[in-house]
């Protein structure tokens, strides 16, 4: 596995890897109170909105709150079961 640095848009600076069928990003810890937060799961979908409800639907979990800021318009964010934050990007 071969890591890039990256950075997209106003993003913060991150590096990446191809794998097989998808790209592991690993982002620097955001600067907030909830360090369970530093840590997340991301996913690109086609409708982020959508995959989101569909995912609590399906598996449970529930809405970020408070609601985690992002530079970027379109992105979904929710919590899973155990509380991990999980975004969800359009592509």
């Amino acid at each position: 596995m071969t890591f890039n640095a990256e950075k997209h848009g106003r993003g913060p600076e991150h590096v990446s890897a191809p794998l097989k069928d998808s790209v592991l990003e690993i982002y620097p810890p955001m600067k907030r109170a909830n360090l369970s937060d530093a840590f997340y799961i991301a996913a690109t979908v086609a409708d982020p909105e959508v995959e989101k409800q569909v995912l609590i639907a399906q598996f449970g979990g529930s809405e970020a709150e408070p609601p985690v800021p992002t530079t970027a318009s379109g992105i979904a964010t929710l919590r899973d079961p155990d509380g991990r934050l999980v975004r969800l990007f359009p592509g």
